[in-house]
């Protein structure tokens, strides 16, 4: 009886295997014979069958015991549908949020080159508080606040324009206010692509739907959202 390891999710993409190991900072495909192996083993979904070697060698997979669930599934979260609605680019923002915005932007460009990715995503999901229910932090609706966060990521040189440390700060962003979404990891397989985005249900917060469409989401982590 087998389960992923903790640090590791992987989705089907046209038939092929793509891990995202986060202790390791990498994603990778299996080699063709060890994917028409694990596609095997995955589709016949029996236990006692023998799970490929390098799954095991290289801790993708370990042993279940008796007392967990034996699962080794491919992330199933579903892409989003829809985008956040335009906001009124003229109307007016809290100056205090522009800036709150602008220093979590900055702060996760120097944390991604200094922390490995387990970190940063434990970090972003991490239950910050109890008081999630205080109304007063839901005056905006998460909506408004993305938005508001859009513009303000506009202030930045394009060419700084990077999927992690943006979708690390949009979740943090909105955590802060009293809402929960999720940080979603997707990638493509011909050619080899990798991307993350955040989204609240169906709805994509940061990004082109056109352009995220293209990802199958291998991660999903939804953090807990706090007042601080």
């Amino acid at each position: 009886m087998w389960r992923l390891a903790d640090h590791v999710s992987f989705c089907w993409v046209e038939g092929q295997a793509i891990f995202l190991d986060l202790s390791r900072d990498r994603y990778f495909a299996l080699p063709r014979g060890v994917n028409k192996a694990f596609c095997r083993w995955s589709e016949q979904r029996d236990p006692a069958h023998a799970m490929p070697d390098v799954l095991v060698r290289h801790n993708l997979v370990v042993s279940a015991q008796l007392d967990q669930i034996s699962s080794v599934l491919p992330c199933t979260f579903a892409a989003p549908t829809k985008v956040a609605t335009q906001l009124n680019q003229t109307g007016g923002s809290r100056w205090s949020r522009n800036c709150e915005a602008a220093s979590l932007l900055m702060r996760m460009r120097r944390r991604v080159r200094t922390r490995p990715l387990q970190q940063l995503v434990a970090e972003a999901t991490l239950s910050f508080g109890d008081d999630i229910g205080d109304r007063a932090l839901r005056r905006l609706s998460v909506n408004d606040l993305a938005l508001e966060f859009a513009r303000v990521r506009n202030w930045f040189p394009k060419h700084q324009i990077s999927c992690l440390p943006d979708s690390l700060a949009l979740t943090t962003f909105l955590a802060r206010h009293g809402h929960a979404t999720t940080l979603v990891f997707g990638v493509t397989a011909q050619p080899f692509g990798a991307h993350c985005w955040v989204q609240t249900g169906a709805t994509l917060l940061n990004d082109m739907l056109d352009h995220v469409v293209r990802y199958t989401p291998i991660l999903a982590q939804c953090p807990a959202a706090t007042s601080h």
